[in-house]
C-alpha cells in the first residue's frame, strides 16, 4: 500500500529551533541563523528512516487570520512574540524543501492542520502518517490514518492509532474535539468551560460518550461542575467549533504529485551554501577503474578455499546492504535480496576472518536464513569500544579514528568503507594488544555477541491481557489519586508537570520551599511527614511510572509471536555491564509488591518453565577477593550471613535485629559505590557524626577493603584508568579534575569500576558457557534473559534438571578462587511466580 507523509511544518519547526537551542544558535558563515532548520532536517530524516514514505507533502500556516479568528476574535491571542532568530528561519526551512525538493503548501485563511484534515481525508488509498507534535491532530485518526507525536528531543516519537489513544486516554479519535472543547486550550487560547480540566473532561465523555449527550443531559450533572457546564455552554460550543479541524480545504494538486524522490545534489547545494556541511550526503563515488568487479557467479569454491577478507557493510539503519570481498584486487558487491537468496553467500558466512561494523545484525540475520558457521565474525565497534569505552556508536568511532580511514569521511561508499574498516581492525587490534585488552575483546565480548543475538532472536512470551489488567486497576488508582490531590490544592492542574505541581505546593499551599522549589523525590519525601498531600503525588507518580512504562509501555514491543525481544548493549556501559532497551527489561523493580506485578506477564512457552539462576552478592565476593580480605571471605565460605557478620562488628553484639541488618546493609553497599558518611547519613536517616561512626569501625572490621580502595584511587590518579580482574579497563578523567566534587565523583567511580566490571565479566563469561553447554547436550532449552546478576532460561519441564545442574555448576565454578561464589535458583511459569529450585 502506498504510504503518505503529512507534515506539520510550524509544528516540527518550533520543535526543532527549541530542541537545539540549549546549542546556541548556529549561524552560517554570512550569520544567518541555521539551528531550526538544522534541526528540521534532523527530525525528516528521522521520520523517513522510521516511515519509508512513498509520498510527502509539509504543511504551512500562513500567518494570515483564519476563518476561526472571525468566529473569535481572541483565537490564539495570548501567545508570545516569537524569537527573531525562528522569525528568520521561516522562509529558510521553505527554501530547505524546495532544495530537498519535497512538495509544501499552505492556504491563506487555513492552518496547517486544516491542509493535513483535508488530505487525510481525501487519500483513503494511501496508509497516511502524520507527523506533528500538536495533540488536536489526534482527532484525525483513523483505519488508514496514524498520528506521529514528536516528544523530547529531536528524534522520539510516538506512534499514535486508535488502538494507543484507547489505551492512553480512552476515547475514540472523534471524543478528541469533544475532551478539548471542556477543558479548553490555553496555548490557542479556546476557552473551554471553566473549572474542568482534562481528567474531568475525560470523566464526562466516558459517562455520556459524546459532546453533545453531555448536553442533552445537562441538567442531571450534580454540584458546581454542573453549573459551570451551564453556565458556559455557548463557550463551550463556541470552543468545540474552534478546536474542530476543517477537512474541506480547497486543494489544487493531485496526490500523486507528491511521490517521494530521494534528494539529489541541490540540497547538498544548500547544505554548503549555509554550511550545513556534517549534513552533507556524499555521493557514491565509483569503484576505481584499476579494480575488477566480480559478480556473484563468478564466485567459484576455489575463492571459498581461499584466505580472503570479507566486510559486510551497514547502513545507519543497522541493517545488512552490501558485502565486498577483496581477492587479488577484485571486490565483489551483493545487494541485500541477493544476500538472503543467493546459497553462494550464505557459504561465504561460514568463512573465516569475517570483519562487520556490528556483527550482532549479522548474527541475527543467520538466524533468520538458518545459516550455521563455525566461525565468529570480528566486530569493529565492539573492539573499539574495549580499546576505548567512549566509541559507544559509529559516529563517535568515526569521530575518534578518521585518521586511520579518511577515504570512509571523504566518500561514503562501501569500497572506500571496507578498505577503511580493515586499517582501522589492524590499528584497533595493535592498540588492544598493547593495552592489554585484547583479551577482554577475544575471550568474552566477541563471543558474548552471538549469544546475546540468540538471546533477542528467541524473546520471552508475554501474556499481554496481565499487562492490561494492570493498566485498567492502576489508571483506577491515578483517577482516585488525582481526586484526592485536586480536592486539597481547590483545583486540577497538570500532575505531570514540575512547574505546575510546584506552583500548586509552594504558591498556593504555601509548602516550604528551597531556593530551587524542586519537585524531586527527595524534596517531596522530606515534606512528607508533615503534609499528607504528598504521600498521594508520591503514589500518584508510582502508579503513573507503572501504567506509561510498564503497562502501557511493553505492549507496544509485544510482537506478532506474542514474544517481547529486548536488544541487549554490549557498548554502552563503561563499567561492562550489559544494558536493556526496546524494551529495558533491566528496570523492572522487585522491590515494590505492585510493580513486581508486571513480572507475571512474562510466562514461558508451553511445555516449559522459566529457569532463573542468580549471583548471590556477587559484587561483595568480588570485592572480599580483589582485597584479600579473608574474615570476609571466611564468612561467604561459610556460608554466613554476611550483613549480620558486618552488624556484630560495628555494633559489637552477638544477636543482631532487623534494623542493625538492615543499617550493615545499607553499609556493605555503600562502601562498594564509594558512599560518604554524609551519604550513608541520608540513606540510613541518622547523624553524620552516626554514619561516619559506622564507616570507622566497619574499616577496623574490614582493614583491606580500605586499604583495598585507596590503592585503587591513586592506581587511577597515576595512570588515568582502573582495571578489572579480567584486564578491562574504564578510564576516568575526573580523577584529574580541579573541581572538588568532580574529582569526588571520580574517587568513588575509580573504586566502583573494578567491582561491577568484573561482576559484568563473570555472568558475560557464564552465559558463554551456558549457551556452549547447551548445545553440547543437545538440549532444546534456551537461554532468553540476562537481567544484572540474573540469568533466566526457557527450559522444557523435561529437561529441567539437567539444565539446572549444568548452568548452576558453570555459574558456580567460572571462575577458580578462594572466595566461592553461590547462586539461587528459582522455577515458575512466570517470572514472577518462581519458588525456590
Amino acid at each position: 500500500m502506498k504510504k503518505l507523509l503529512l507534515i506539520d511544518g510550524n509544528s516540527m519547526l518550533f520543535r526543532a529551533y527549541y530542541g537545539t537551542l540549549q546549542r546556541g544558535i548556529m549561524q552560517s558563515s554570512t550569520g544567518v541563523a541555521t539551528n531550526a532548520v538544522y534541526g528540521f532536517s534532523t527530525m525528516l530524516k528521522k521520520a523517513i528512516e522510521l516511515i519509508e514514505p512513498t509520498h510527502i507533502l509539509v504543511a504551512f500556516d500562513t500567518g494570515d487570520k483564519t476563518f476561526r479568528h472571525k468566529m473569535f476574535v481572541d483565537y490564539k491571542g495570548t501567545r508570545k512574540e516569537v524569537d527573531h532568530d525562528l522569525v528568520s528561519q521561516f522562509q529558510l526551512v521553505r527554501e530547505f524543501i524546495d532544495a530537498f525538493p519535497m512538495v509544501r503548501y499552505e492556504v491563506s485563511g487555513y492552518e496547517a492542520d486544516d491542509i493535513i484534515g483535508t488530505i487525510s481525508r481525501n487519500a483513503s488509498d494511501f496508509q497516511v502518517e502524520i507527523l506533528t507534535s500538536d495533540r488536536d491532530m489526534l482527532q484525525l485518526i483513523d483505519d488508514h490514518v496514524d498520528v506521529l507525536l514528536m516528544k523530547r528531543g529531536l528524534t522520539e516519537i510516538k506512534i499514535m492509532n486508535k488502538r494507543e489513544l484507547q489505551l492512553e486516554m480512552g476515547i475514540a479519535p472523534t471524543q478528541v474535539v469533544d475532551v478539548k472543547a471542556l477543558m479548553g486550550d490555553a496555548s490557542d487560547n479556546i476557552p473551554g468551560v471553566p473549572s474542568i480540566g482534562e481528567i474531568t473532561a475525560l470523566k464526562l465523555i466516558h459517562k455520556y460518550g459524546t459532546f453533545e449527550n453531555i448536553y442533552l443531559n445537562k441538567d442531571e450533572v450534580k454540584g458546581k461542575m454542573g453549573e459551570k457546564l451551564r453556565e458556559f455552554e455557548s463557550q463551550a460550543r463556541l470552543s468545540h467549533d474552534l478546536a474542530t479541524i476543517f477537512c474541506d480545504v480547497p486543494i489544487s494538486f493531485d496526490l500523486e504529485s507528491l511521490a517521494y524522490q530521494m534528494p539529489n545534489d541541490t540540497l547538498n547545494a544548500f547544505y554548503r551554501k549555509y554550511d550545513m556541511n556534517s549534513l552533507i550526503t556524499a555521493q557514491v563515488e565509483q569503484i576505481p577503474e584499476s579494480k575488477e568487479i566480480l559478480e556473484i557467479s563468478d564466485l567459484t569454491d576455489s575463492f571459498l578455499k581461499g584466505k580472503n577478507s570479507l566486510n559486510l557493510d551497514l547502513n545507519k539503519k543497522n541493517e545488512l546492504v552490501g558485502v565486498y570481498i577483496s581477492n587479488d584486487e577484485k571486490l565483489v558487491y551483493l545487494s541485500n535480496i541477493e544476500m538472503t537468496q543467493n546459497k553462494l553467500f550464505h557459504e561465504i558466512l561460514k568463512m573465516d576472518d569475517l570483519l562487520v561494523s556490528s556483527s550482532k545484525e549479522l548474527y541475527h540475520f543467520c538466524l533468520e536464513n538458518n545459516i550455521k558457521s563455525e566461525y565468529m565474525f570480528d566486530d569493529l565497534l565492539l573492539l573499539a569500544f574495549i580499546v576505548d569505552p567512549q566509541c559507544t556508536t559509529m559516529d563517535k568511532l568515526k569521530d575518534k579514528h578518521d585518521m586511520w580511514f579518511p577515504e570512509f569521511l571523504e566518500q561514503e561508499n562501501g569500497y572506500a568503507f571496507a578498505r577503511g574498516m580493515n586499517a582501522l581492525a589492524i590499528k584497533l587490534k595493535e592498540t588492544a594488544l598493547e593495552t592489554e585488552v585484547l583479551k577482554v575483546y577475544e575471550d568474552i565480548e566477541k563471543p558474548l555477541s552471538p549469544v546475546l543475538a540468540a538471546c533477542e532472536w528467541e524473546g520471552i512470551h508475554v501474556n499481554k491481557k496481565v499487562l492490561d489488567d494492570i493498566a485498567e486497576k492502576t489508571k483506577e488508582k491515578m483517577m482516585n489519586l488525582s481526586d484526592k490531590i485536586f480536592e486539597v490544592s481547590g483545583r486540577e492542574f497538570n500532575l505531570n508537570s514540575p512547574k505546575q505541581l510546584g506552583e500548586v505546593l509552594f504558591d498556593e499551599l504555601g509548602l516550604p520551599s528551597k531556593k530551587k522549589r524542586s519537585t524531586a523525590v527527595s524534596v517531596l519525601e522530606s515534606l512528607e511527614p508533615e503534609y499528607p498531600i504528598i504521600t498521594d503525588i508520591l503514589e500518584y507518580r508510582k502508579y503513573s511510572k507503572l501504567y506509561s512504562t510498564y503497562a502501557i509501555g511493553l505492549v507496544k514491543h509485544i510482537k506478532r509471536d506474542g514474544k517481547i525481544h529486548t536488544t541487549f548493549n554490549q557498548h554502552a556501559a563503561q563499567t561492562g555491564r550489559l544494558s536493556s532497551s526496546e524494551p529495558n527489561l533491566q528496570n523492572i523493580s522487585v522491590r515494590d509488591e505492585e510493580t513486581k506485578m508486571v513480572r507475571s506477564a512474562f510466562v514461558s512457552s508451553p511445555g516449559c518453565v522459566l529457569l532463573s539462576i542468580d549471583y548471590s552478592q556477587i559484587e561483595l565476593r568480588v570485592l572480599s577477593y580483589m582485597a584479600n580480605e579473608e574474615k570476609m571471605v571466611s564468612s561467604f565460605n561459610d556460608d554466613r550471613d554476611i550483613h549480620s557478620e558486618t552488624a556484630r562488628s560495628i555494633f559489637g553484639v552477638d544477636e543482631v535485629s532487623s534494623e542493625m541488618r538492615r543499617q550493615a546493609k545499607s553499609v556493605n553497599f555503600g562502601i562498594i559505590y564509594g558512599m560518604s558518611a554524609f551519604g550513608l547519613s541520608k540513606q540510613l536517616d541518622i547523624s553524620v557524626k552516626d554514619a561516619q561512626d559506622f564507616i570507622n569501625k566497619y574499616n577496623e572490621a574490614f582493614p583491606r577493603i580500605t586499604q583495598f580502595m585507596d590503592e585503587t584511587i591513586l592506581f587511577c590518579e597515576e595512570n588515568g584508568y582502573v582495571v578489572t580482574e579480567f584486564d578491562r579497563r574504564r578510564y576516568i578523567p575526573d580523577i584529574y579534575s580541579s573541581n572538588r566534587a568532580v574529582k569526588e565523583f571520580g574517587k568513588r567511580a575509580a573504586m566502583n569500576a573494578p567491582i561491577q566490571g568484573t561482576a559484568a565479566d563473570i555472568i558475560k563469561l557464564a552465559m558463554i558457557q551456558c549457551d556452549q553447554a547447551l548445545k553440547d547436550n543437545n538440549l532444546k532449552s534456551k537461554m532468553i534473559l540476562q537481567v544484572h546478576d540474573e540469568l533466566i532460561f526457557d527450559v522444557l519441564e523435561i529437561e529441567l534438571e539437567t539444565v539446572k545442574k549444568i548452568v548452576v555448576d558453570i555459574m558456580v565454578n567460572i571462575v577458580k578462587w578462594p572466595v566461592k561464589l553461590r547462586v539461587d535458583a528459582n522455577v515458575g511459569k512466570t517470572w514472577m511466580e518462581e519458588s525456590h529450585a
